[in-house]
Formats: structure tokens, C-alpha cells, sequence
């Protein structure tokens, strides 16, 4: 499941994104299908069930801005100016989120990435440890 389109990387930055992929839109469709398949393998370490449905409305804007650092870098046009640099940060910025998410320190709700119902939902999804606690007892 794509994220993000064409029309989107191109909807946020314009005309750059067509100058990055060389004219060719499919190049930029490739950069979105990569970003997309890159969001679902974190996901999937997450353990949410693949497709999100309801996809949250603030993956198309991360799935924008990887798949155009993807395509920036691809095209050989990273040359550190103001704009490049700021999009390097907010691809490096998606990728922390997606990751923090793998690592389970960010909940989305329930495992089909949609909201929690109520809060007996939210109590039965804690965590918790049945070990028994380390005893210190006569040591030395």
C-alpha cells in the first residue's frame, strides 16, 4: 500500500521534485512505492496488522518526505544548500518516528493502527512482569 503519490511529493515541493527525478514522474512514484514499503517494514516490527485501515492522517506527510530525500538522493542533486539539508532532517526525523514505533515506544492504539475504544482497553493493554524480583539477600 503506497502512502503517498506522485501528485503528492510534487504537491509539497513543487517543481523541484520533477527536476530531482529528471521529468520523470515514475521516478517519483518509485520513491513513494520504496518510502511506503520502508513505513511497512517498521510497522510490521511493531506487530500492526498490514493494510492500515484507517490509514492515520499523518502518514502521507512522512511518506512525502522520505520518498523525497529517496528521490533527492537518487538523483545526485544533495548538495547541502538550505532546502536539501532541511529535507534530510524531516526524512531523519519520519524514520525516528517509524522506529520508535518498531521499538514499541509509541502507541497508536489497537494493532490495526487505529484509536484505543475506552480505557478498559487502554488497562488491558499495559505491560506487565510475572519474574520474580531479584533477591539480594545474604549476598556479598
Amino acid at each position: 500500500m503506497a502512502y503517498c503519490s506522485a501528485a503528492d511529493v510534487q504537491g509539497r515541493y513543487g517543481p523541484k521534485a520533477l527536476n530531482w527525478a529528471d521529468g520523470d514522474a515514475s521516478l517519483i512514484e518509485a520513491a513513494c512505492q520504496d518510502a511506503s514499503a520502508e513505513i511497512d517494514g517498521y510497522l510490521a516490527l511493531a506487530g500492526i496488522k498490514l493494510p492500515l485501515d484507517p490509514m492515520p492522517s499523518y502518514m502521507p506527510g512522512y511518506a512525502v518526505d522520505m520518498a523525497a530525500y529517496l528521490l533527492l538522493v537518487r538523483s545526485g542533486f544533495v548538495s547541502q544548500g538550505a532546502g536539501e539539508e532541511e529535507l534530510g532532517k524531516r526524512a531523519a526525523a519520519a524514520r525516528s518516528f517509524f522506529e520508535k514505533w518498531a521499538e514499541g515506544k509509541f502507541d497508536s492504539g489497537d494493532k490495526d493502527g487505529s484509536p484505543l475504544a475506552d480505557a478498559a482497553t487502554v488497562r488491558r493493554r499495559v505491560r506487565y512482569s510475572a519474574d520474580e524480583r531479584l533477591n539480594l539477600l545474604g549476598y556479598r
